[in-house]
């Protein structure tokens, strides 16, 4: 395997759909509704979802997802006692009753620089038959690792996941989560019990209960932007740093390689104004005599590598909303 991870497209969410977890749901429609619901979450950016692909899948490549919203310190509250699983057909069942907790783009931007953002992952999956099992721990790796690129930066303050089996929880336990519930007395009201190997559990840990040491601690350290980059710089930015050329993030994000070009001059002027030692013109000078557009990129790439937070939403002091740079 050759695993690779991007953000997703519209497109993608109809094959996130043949990667559920056993036992996930047996309602077609509520589940049709759900992804109804992620692919307007999707455009309006309130959910993220990373798709996982293998380069050596060469028709399909796409094997696995995991999806994440922000939701709000209710919704944090009531998802340990009251809140029915699956916990992503939960969030959509509150979409239909128009009280559904997810922040927006701009209440994510203010919320970053204010007392920070509850991150839920409602759900991963992964295609049982592409993948062995043998196949399936460097899929988790690998979503671990694509996870921390893409919330590195963000000042979280809470942390939930739901999980399907026990093999799951216990692994959870291990990278510092803990039970915040067993769905016990979901499962009493009902009276039935789910299959062993696909009883949900939802997990969680806050900033407060993060042990220095526990694999998701480090999840929580948040530095402050510096830069304030605009909306488009950072999806151009976010895409540059999973080696996407300037071709593939033109028709990524669907405007003309001239735009991008010019996204990217915005980009080192602003570096430049801010931050003038991060690109000086004195070595690898260019024909005239400043730094070359490659190597200018390669410069705020590596530093955005250990600096995040750059990449996410974030309101400048005093600043209004947030607009979408041409």
């Amino acid at each position: 395997m050759h695993l690779t991870y991007r953000p997703a497209s519209i497109m993608d969410i109809s094959l996130c759909a043949e990667m559920l977890p056993d036992g996930f749901c047996s309602d077609p429609e509520m589940v049709r509704f759900m992804f109804q619901i992620w692919r307007i979450w999707l455009q309006e950016e309130r959910m993220l979802i990373t798709i996982l692909e293998d380069a050596d899948q060469k028709n399909n490549p796409v094997v696995a997802f995991g999806c994440s919203v922000f939701v709000t310190d209710d919704f944090v509250q009531e998802a340990a006692t009251c809140v029915e699983p699956p916990i992503a057909l939960d969030l959509a069942r509150r979409v239909a009753a128009h009280r559904a907790p997810v922040l927006d783009y701009e209440a994510i931007s203010r919320a970053n620089l204010a007392d920070g953002l509850n991150l839920l992952v409602p759900l991963i999956g992964w295609s049982h038959s592409k993948l062995t099992p043998s196949d399936v721990p460097f899929v988790k790796a690998k979503l671990i690792e694509a996870f921390e690129f893409r919330f590195g930066g963000y000042m979280l303050k809470d942390i939930m996941q739901e999980i399907y089996s026990e093999a799951e929880m216990q692994r959870g336990l291990m990278a510092g989560l803990s039970v915040r519930s067993d769905y016990a007395w979901y499962y009493q009201r009902i009276g039935r019990l789910p299959l062993p190997n696909a009883r949900p559990y939802l997990l969680g840990v806050s900033r407060e209960e993060a042990k220095e040491g526990a694999t998701l601690s480090r999840s929580f350290l948040y530095t402050p932007p510096r830069f304030f980059f605009k909306r488009g710089e950072r999806d151009l930015l976010v895409l540059a740093g999973i080696d996407q050329t300037d071709e593939e993030i033109s028709q990524a994000l669907c405007i003309s390689l001239s735009t991008v070009q010019k996204r990217w001059r915005s980009i080192y002027d602003r570096v430049a104004a801010v931050a003038p030692d991060l690109l000086p013109g004195v070595n690898f000078p260019g024909p005239n005599g400043q730094r070359t557009g490659s190597e200018k990129k390669r410069l705020i790439l590596r530093y955005l590598k250990h600096h995040p937070e750059e990449l996410r939403p974030a309101t400048p002091p005093e600043a209004g909303k947030e607009t979408l740079s041409s």
